[in-house]
């Protein structure tokens, strides 16, 4: 007979032990603290992912922007070409493609590291190896047709400046961003 007492006495023990640990969890101070910590982890998750979203959204717009300014410079300097217009009107031209190449090229190798970053290695190998290459190829037209005997038709530079044009719409829509504020 003398186990019973002991046992209830461990188990009362016990027991009070546990209700000691609930106390003190329980605690005002302790569930600010737990709080916190818990605020802190899921706060600090959602802070680096929206950050992620906004970089990815703002380097893709910015990839666009690029692409796009660059097409528009290079079918303004073929048309006023075409035209033939004034030495000025086509130096215009031309400087302002200069200036969107210049762009273009001064951000293409982090361009391409980034891709892979908020990509994948598909997308960035698509626009390593088809997107780079087709706007340097037309490039080297350009370069003929201003500065050649040897210049290319204007149908010609048109028809690889058409296929790049729907290209890059293709690949800027996968890209898929959704661009917030």
């Amino acid at each position: 007979m003398p186990k019973k007492p002991v046992n209830k006495e461990l188990r009362t023990n016990e027991t009070k032990r546990e209700s000691d640990w609930l106390q003190i969890l329980k605690h005002p101070l302790i569930l600010l603290l737990i709080g916190s910590l818990l605020t802190y982890g899921v706060g600090e998750t959602i802070r680096t992912s929206y950050q992620t979203r906004q970089a990815k959204a703002a380097f893709s717009l910015r990839v666009v922007q690029l692409s796009w300014n660059q097409l528009f410079w290079i079918r303004v300097y073929v048309n006023r070409t075409n035209l033939n217009l004034s030495k000025s009107e086509l130096d215009y031209a031309w400087n302002k493609y200069i200036d969107s190449l210049e762009q273009w090229n001064t951000e293409l190798m982090g361009n391409i590291q980034l891709f892979e970053k908020y990509y994948d290695i598909s997308t960035r190998t698509e626009f390593e190896t088809e997107i780079q290459p087709a706007l340097a190829e037309i490039n080297n037209m350009l370069i003929d047709l201003r500065y050649s005997d040897e210049k290319p038709t204007i149908d010609e530079i048109n028809e690889k400046v058409d296929s790049v044009n729907v290209s890059l719409y293709v690949f800027s829509s996968k890209l898929n961003v959704e661009f917030s504020p």
